[in-house]
């Protein structure tokens, strides 16, 4: 495994990638419903903002 700075054009696959990842998470049942792939999509237009916010401010590590 090798540890980088996860590059913009990365930004959208380690969007989809949390987005996934954070899917089945109790809290976001509740918040957006039983619908997996209506849950996904949600969480992806979330987090999409935030790594553009964060890698603005500052590296983002990715795990390859």
């Amino acid at each position: 495994m090798q540890i980088r700075l996860l590059s913009p054009s990365e930004l959208p696959e380690g969007v989809a990638l949390l987005g996934r990842g954070m899917n089945d998470n109790p809290i976001n049942v509740a918040a957006f419903g039983s619908d997996i792939e209506a849950r996904r999509r949600v969480l992806t237009r979330f987090f999409l903002p935030v790594l553009r916010g964060l890698a603005q401010r500052g590296a983002i590590l990715g795990a390859f």
